[in-house]
């Protein structure tokens, strides 16, 4: 009965809590039974069970709050390695590979890809600093445009050795996931994943799909995704220990 009442609670609307000098976002999510936190990009995001209190919550983020500091104050030292200029001899990753980014002035904007060059040639701007902005944003809608065409045809091509078919996908911008899936079996994508090794794309994929069968992360969920991943803890470790390097 308790579990019943549980389950038909209303989820909570996202919060934020200020703690011990640091903001911590919070996710709830009526199918967790534990809370949980994640840091990703140097932000913290608790995910929590749709009955927890903040209080609660609270509590939990201060217990773990010197081992967020270490990973914030990690994490902070690797963006600062990655900061990009947006000038030509940047190095941008992309299906695994690394790019070198080269800048030309130009008539019109254009983006195009020749080997490992990626040539992007744009209007002239009256400071360095609004060129750079103008590159980043050229650069990132590429990448935006590649991500909606790769995954279209990795999603086709799992869907023929699964069985199991998504009645949509998108492609989306997330700060701390690589991909969803809902109760209507419509999937979407993390974009900055087109960086990522193409099996590693695979498995997020398959992963998605999977959910389609068990929407949870039960050992069943699991025996499913080794099914068709055999190694996806490789995988999955790969996207722990390099999703930071996934930006733009």
């Amino acid at each position: 009965m308790l579990r019943k009442l549980l389950k038909n609670r209303a989820v909570p609307d996202n919060e934020t809590i200020h703690l011990n000098g640091f903001e911590a976002a919070i996710r709830f999510s009526a199918r967790r039974k534990t809370l949980t936190i994640k840091v990703a990009g140097g932000k913290v995001l608790v995910q929590a069970p749709a009955f927890a209190s903040l209080r609660e919550i609270a509590q939990f983020v201060d217990h773990k709050s010197h081992w967020i500091r270490e990973k914030v104050a990690q994490q902070a030292e690797q963006l600062e390695a990655l900061e990009r200029h947006w000038r030509s001899g940047d190095s941008l990753p992309f299906l695994g590979a690394d790019l070198c980014l080269r800048v030309e002035p130009a008539t019109r904007n254009q983006v195009s890809l020749d080997g490992h060059l990626l040539l992007v040639r744009t209007r002239g701007r009256p400071t360095a600093e609004s060129m750079a902005s103008a590159v980043q944003a050229q650069v990132q809608r590429w990448y935006k445009e590649r991500a909606v065409k790769h995954f279209a045809e990795r999603l086709a091509h799992w869907e023929r050795l699964t069985g199991i078919t998504a009645s949509g996908h998108g492609i989306k911008t997330y700060r701390a996931r690589w991909g969803s899936c809902n109760h209507r079996a419509e999937l979407s994508f993390n974009w900055k994943l087109v960086m990522a090794p193409p099996a590693v794309i695979d498995y997020v994929v398959v992963h998605e799909l999977c959910h389609i069968v068990h929407f949870n992360h039960s050992p069943q969920y699991w025996r499913l995704v080794e099914c068709f991943q055999p190694d996806y803890r490789i995988h999955k470790q790969w996207l722990r220990d390099n999703g930071l390097r996934l930006e733009l």
